[in-house]
């Protein structure tokens, strides 16, 4: 998951900071829908792609650390979470 995130991390910054528009198609298309010139299209892309991966991203550690530091446990046979809250470390 780390890399994936990484990857996408590092695709959307360049996307949104690159003054080079990466895919031919575009190299010839002066304006697009809305009025928006290729590389603002191209900017615009990379913003949503930074904005999408901060928020899952952020949202999965911040339910990993949850997890860990509210001392939930899951049932790996039915996958019920105990919401229950623990008295003692060895109250199961």
């Amino acid at each position: 998951m780390v890399a994936v995130r990484w990857l996408e991390l590092l695709l959307a910054v360049f996307f949104t900071w690159s003054r080079t528009r990466f895919f031919p198609h575009y190299v010839h298309i002066r304006t697009r829908l809305f009025g928006i010139n290729p590389i603002d299209d191209q900017h615009l892309a990379g913003l949503i792609m930074l904005i999408e991966a901060t928020v899952v991203t952020g949202s999965a550690f911040a339910g990993l650390a949850l997890r860990a530091a509210g001392g939930r446990e899951q049932d790996a046979t039915t996958g019920a979470i105990d919401y229950r809250p623990r008295l003692r470390p060895d109250d199961h």
